[in-house]
């Protein structure tokens, strides 16, 4: 049995400078069946905007020791870096958005699934990767981080699997997006229009090969 993280309490799409809070959870593909021993999960945040010169994943850092008896606690995640310095060529008035990464692994691997080992696939619980959580900057007492969105719980997740190529000494990663939300007039899709999967090996780096 393949099993997943997700998160029972999702980030918001919006944060304050504050750490945001989350419960995640690791059980079967069904959300029927948790994982039954206890496991480290990681997390590290993906720059999601502006974007970098080169991709911006933080270095993983252990986020909880998840166990059944804690499957329902809450989990403060301290905010990604402040992109203000001087050592950063950009500059986003409006705040940088990012991607929270949750892993069972410190490794770039363990941020995808690659597809195409039976050995390897599946031997801990597949990674996740949040929708962008934006972190406005401070504008006084008018904020514009205290508008509609902040707090709103995100309804979709990401999970990325990488496919060897064969013709190629490299492999392809996709982005795969699944709506968590049960409301099905959320999800509705036009007559034949198919959704289409992004690659993210540039994102991402690759996974190690």
């Amino acid at each position: 049995m393949f099993y997943y993280i997700s998160f029972l309490r999702p980030p918001p799409l919006q944060a304050s400078t504050t750490p945001i809070l989350i419960t995640p959870q690791v059980c079967n593909d069904l959300r029927t069946e948790y994982l039954d021993s206890p496991i480290d999960i990681y997390y590290a945040w993906s720059l999601h905007t502006p974007h970098p010169a080169s991709p911006m994943i933080t270095k993983p850092a252990k986020l909880t020791s998840w166990r059944t008896s804690t499957a329902y606690k809450e989990i403060p995640v301290p905010r990604p870096p402040h992109l203000g310095g001087q050592n950063h060529k950009w500059n986003d008035s409006d705040g940088p958005s990012w991607r929270l990464i949750l892993t069972c692994g410190t490794t770039q691997n363990d941020q995808v699934v690659v597809l195409g080992k039976p050995d390897t696939t599946g031997s801990t619980p597949f990674s996740v990767i949040s929708m962008p959580v934006h972190f406005p900057r401070r504008h006084g007492s008018g904020d514009k981080g205290t508008g509609a969105a902040k707090g709103t719980k995100q309804e979709r997740i990401v999970r990325s699997y990488a496919v060897r190529v064969p013709s190629q000494d490299r492999s392809i990663v996709f982005d795969i997006t699944e709506q968590t939300s049960f409301d099905l007039d959320k999800v509705r899709s036009p007559p034949h229009a198919i959704p289409p999967l992004h690659r993210i090996a540039a994102h991402h780096g690759g996974p190690e090969t």
